[in-house]
């Protein structure tokens, strides 16, 4: 055991509305072996439900993600930067409607047939039409215009579409299955998949015939636990790696060291700003807007009258910084553009001023016969979002504002709050 690194990690990542501390703890198990670690990923990040695929989700989405078993055209460095990793060079029409893309001539999938620009092609292309989180639909058609060179048709110029040149890992056309692939995965990145216990863990071990850098791990070890049960798993000795729940930040566990990172992601709520005229979603039907989320004294009552730096200490136990435009920590962050949170009184005064006054005394303030109330959904298994809609909705009460807390799995939070930009 004492040949790992024995760690606990709490990755500390800020909210726009509010403030959040994501908590990790690393340590040991009784693989002694240094080249092989066993990390925890819960929540909704963790196991895909249809497997290793990159065309349904799959490491899609997450700047310095790697899919592991699959390639890409491009990575990133330490620094977020893009790099190279099948892809030797790109370049772009004049009129931004077509990027061409060479790559490694030297590739092989783990069924050791060789990657070439038709693999490529056909990924982007299956991506299109496939259910995945990638929005590709201004992609018209990839097309291989010979072995190492491959042509992205675009429908209109989008300077990021170099993200999803990023994002999508690359399948092999000849033995792809879309209903299979997730669980028995074909690819050329650092790893492959050696064993899925779905709904506990996965185990990858190092692809030997990787093109790549030699990476340190030569086995990881993903198991996918319920946020409460992290801890147990951590002061069992089980995990080598675990993102624990802010009820764990101020606990010690023998033999794992708390470490804390600053995240330059910004968490929070969002509200709609459009009102509800009736129109819905074409493909869930959902209803788009809210009539009293979309009046701007609303946002501008919330942003200045909540109290971040009372969230971070009350729901994340201070390991958080109060986030006020959602690149704070990041280099092209705009000072000038901070508000001063904590203004209650003028807040309360914006939302007078709007005509938003509580007239029947119940508490809950009315504009034109509309009360200010509206619904904010969070996952039931994530403390620290149901502690953040618990604070954030006591605070909107202190202002007359009613925020109705709603509990939901991923699928019906997808529905409801992604389509209703909540």
């Amino acid at each position: 055991m004492d040949n790992k690194i024995k760690y606990a990690i709490i990755a500390v990542a800020v909210i726009l509305i509010a403030i959040i501390a994501a908590s990790s703890m690393l340590g040991n198990t009784s693989d002694n072996d240094p080249t092989h670690i066993v990390l925890t990923v819960p929540g909704h990040t963790g196991e895909p439900e249809t497997g290793f695929n990159p065309l349904t989700g799959w490491g899609n989405g997450h700047l310095n993600y790697n899919p592991l078993v699959q390639s890409t055209l491009f990575g990133s460095d330490e620094n977020g930067s893009f790099v190279n990793d099948l892809a030797t060079d790109y370049s772009i029409s004049d009129d931004r409607l077509t990027w061409t893309v060479h790559i490694r001539d030297d590739v092989k999938f783990t069924n050791n047939e060789s990657l070439t620009a038709k693999d490529v092609a056909f990924t982007f292309n299956e991506a299109k039409v496939s259910d995945g989180e990638l929005d590709l639909t201004n992609l018209e058609e990839a097309k291989a215009i010979n072995d190492t060179t491959v042509e992205f048709k675009l429908a209109k110029p989008q300077s990021t579409f170099i993200y999803d040149l990023r994002y999508v890992g690359i399948v092999p056309e000849k033995d792809y299955n879309n209903e299979t692939y997730g669980a028995n995965p074909v690819g050329s990145g650092p790893y492959k998949l050696k064993q899925w216990d779905k709904g506990q863990q996965a185990i990858f071990e190092y692809n030997e015939e990787y093109y790549g850098k030699e990476p340190y791990f030569k086995q990881i070890t993903m198991v996918f636990p319920e946020e409460d049960t992290v801890l147990q798993l951590v002061k069992s000795g089980q995990i080598d790696v675990a993102e624990v729940p802010i009820s764990a930040y101020n606990e010690s566990v023998d033999g794992y060291k708390l470490v804390e990172f600053e995240s330059p992601r910004a968490q929070g709520f969002s509200l709609p700003y459009l009102p509800d005229t009736g129109l819905t979603t074409a493909d869930a039907g959902s209803p788009v807007g809210n009539n009293v989320t979309s009046d701007p004294a609303i946002r501008k009552a919330l942003n200045i009258g909540i109290n971040r730096e009372e969230i971070v200490n009350s729901v994340y136990k201070g390991f958080g910084k109060a986030e006020y435009t959602g690149v704070d920590s990041l280099p092209f962050a705009n000072e000038q553009a901070k508000i001063t949170d904590n203004r209650p009184d003028e807040a309360k005064q914006i939302l007078e001023e709007a005509g938003w006054k509580d007239t029947d005394g119940d508490g809950i303030r009315e504009k034109d016969g509309l009360k200010a109330s509206f619904e904010v959904y969070y996952p039931p298994n994530k403390q620290d979002r149901q502690s953040l809609a618990t604070i954030i909705s006591e605070q909107a009460k202190e202002l007359g504002i009613e925020i109705v807390l709603k509990s939901a799995d991923w699928e019906q939070f997808t529905q409801k709050c992604i389509h209703k930009q909540l």
